[in-house]
């Protein structure tokens, strides 16, 4: 099994059979790379376009990609733990790409916003 592998735990309350899979992290990594590139989208629209946080369609698609993302990430279990996936750090880092966007979008329109979604 690669690094990259990872295991899914699977089974409900019905049947308490827990089954381990390998599934593919490209799944995760697709969701990360859409959620960093909505973030991307939503500072350029607050900061180079002129557009506020709540008006902007990239920083309000934010919230469900985000919500994606972690409904992917949710049930796969790294087999290596002492080596955090990559998506993960893009995630994070497109989370602090929101929060500048929050923070210029208040300075500059008065808002108070004080969370992403």
């Amino acid at each position: 099994m690669r690094d990259d592998d990872m295991l899914s735990i699977v089974g409900s309350k019905k049947d308490p059979f827990i089954s381990l899979t390998s599934i593919s992290p490209s799944a995760a990594r697709n969701a990360a790379a859409r959620f960093s590139d909505v973030a991307e989208r939503c500072l350029v629209d607050v900061r180079d376009k002129g557009i506020s946080y709540e008006r902007s369609s990239f920083c309000l698609a934010a919230s469900s990609l985000h919500i994606d993302y972690l409904n992917v990430d949710q049930h796969q279990h790294w087999v290596n733990t002492t080596r955090v996936p990559r998506h993960a750090y893009d995630v994070a880092l497109a989370r602090g790409v929101l929060w500048s966007a929050v923070m210029i979008s208040n300075e500059r329109y008065g808002s108070k916003r004080t969370s992403l979604w």
